[in-house]
């Protein structure tokens, strides 16, 4: 139920993006969604991995290079998801931002 309500609230933040941010374009609330859940799968699948995997990165940075993973995994999701689109890194980086700071405040409340 927790993750069912986490992507209901993920979907509608990507689709309140897209209503305004002029670079960000979905076709609907259900696209929005399905962005979502594929966005947290790849997340909660392959986030370990590549955290493992740039770990030196990880440290340096103070775990900001997390971002740029999750910058990756909503890029992926644009490309696996018909109807999301985002145009360019610049925006897919604000997005993660935003999308990233969401699923913190998420998990603190559920």
């Amino acid at each position: 139920m927790e993750f069912i309500v986490k992507m209901l609230v993920l979907g509608g933040l990507i689709f309140v993006m897209a209503q305004t941010f002029p670079r960000v374009h979905v076709r609907g609330y259900a696209t929005a969604v399905w962005a979502a859940v594929v966005y947290s799968l790849l997340n909660m699948l392959l986030f370990w991995l590549f955290a493992f995997l740039t770990l030196p990165l990880m440290i340096l940075t103070f775990f900001a290079f997390g971002l740029v993973i999750n910058t990756f995994f909503l890029w992926m999701a644009d490309k696996f998801v018909s109807g999301f689109e985002i145009d360019g890194m610049g925006a897919t980086f604000g997005m993660a931002v935003i999308i990233t700071g969401a699923n913190i405040v998420l998990n603190a409340l559920l």
